[in-house]
């Protein structure tokens, strides 16, 4: 009986196997790391680097040592769990669906006191190429950033309420501290 226990351990074991490699093939990082064999647009360090021009020797050498087989023809890297884009065509749901009746809550927005008329006709803030003067775009925001002895002006936004600019991601990203 316990050879059946056995053989039935083994069994399990090897069909565990079998399903972890019909997805992605387990492999070691030129790091010694445990990773995964993807192909190289779901390795997001790795991807990132490849398509990088600045990127140095020792990074490039870095891929080619992580290059792995995935199967009889094609190649990919190994990649530590971390770095794993999930498959193009799977579905991915982050939260939940939005509630329909959702609706907008103007009283968040600037008040017209403060600031031009609330006007839903966009043609009318459009410069025209013409230069504008101050508080002609009163809801316009330019960041500048201040250095030891400067002013850098950096990215644009938008006034959203009295207290918050919109603005984009990467005007904020910074590895130091930033004065605005």
């Amino acid at each position: 009986m316990a050879v059946w226990q056995k053989l039935a351990a083994l069994l399990l074991i090897t069909n565990g196997c079998a399903v972890l490699s019909q997805s992605d093939p387990a492999c070691v990082t030129p790091t010694r790391k445990n990773g995964f064999c993807v192909s190289i647009e779901r390795c997001r360090n790795i991807y990132i680097a490849e398509n990088d021009p600045s990127s140095s020797n020792p990074v490039r050498v870095y891929i080619k040592k992580a290059v792995c087989l995935l199967s009889d023809e094609d190649s990919g890297v190994c990649c530590q769990p971390g770095e794993i884009l999930p498959h193009p065509n799977s579905s991915l749901t982050i939260g939940h669906e939005p509630s329909p009746d959702v609706k907008l809550n103007w009283s968040m927005l600037l008040q017209t006191d403060f600031c031009a008329p609330v006007n839903l006709d966009l043609t009318e803030h459009i410069a025209r190429g013409k230069v504008t003067r101050p508080f002609d775009y009163p809801w316009m925001v330019l960041l500048r950033y201040q250095t030891d002895d400067e002013f850098i002006d950096g990215c644009g936004g938008s006034l959203i309420n009295n207290r918050y600019v919109l603005t984009a991601a990467h005007c904020v990203k910074t590895q130091g501290t930033l004065r605005l």
